[in-house]
């Protein structure tokens, strides 16, 4: 399939996946971002065999978000965006790690990030996942001790 009609086709899917998150949660609430963000933290990501295996590009992928986002006539907040990167990764038989961190801001307050990991590689369109000190994705009744 030529370039351009792939980035096209996944810009559509994406886009339909932002829609589709958007109804989700302002539907469900706070116990549908909960559920599906605990299950992205608990992922385990793709390698990059398995990238190269399939023959994906997550870069394109990530364009193709990047782009759904600007058409969305909502906003589409980090969190949104990571879970929907991940479901793109997913229709392709690939998998991320969602990633919640957290950092203080200049003026002390609390500032929180999403964004998502595979082989090794932070995904996130942002460009602010540096400075973000990673959420655990268990917890603590199910981590090691």
């Amino acid at each position: 399939m030529p370039r351009r009609l792939l980035a096209l086709r996944e810009t559509l899917k994406a886009l339909l996946l932002v829609a589709r998150t958007t109804v989700l949660f302002r539907l469900r609430g706070n116990a549908a971002v909960t559920a599906v963000t605990r299950k992205g933290m608990t992922a385990t990501p793709s390698s990059r065999a398995d990238l190269e295996a399939r023959g994906v590009d997550p870069w394109l992928l990530l364009r193709a978000l990047q782009r759904a986002r600007a058409l969305s006539p909502l906003p589409v907040r980090c969190l949104q965006t990571a879970i929907v990167f991940r479901e793109l990764l997913r229709s392709h038989g690939l998998d991320g790690v969602l990633r919640v961190g957290v950092r203080k801001s200049p003026t002390d307050d609390v500032e929180a990030h999403a964004w998502v990991e595979v082989a090794d590689f932070a995904f996130d369109p942002d460009r602010l996942d540096r400075g973000f000190l990673p959420l655990d994705g268990l917890p603590a009744s199910e981590r090691a001790s």
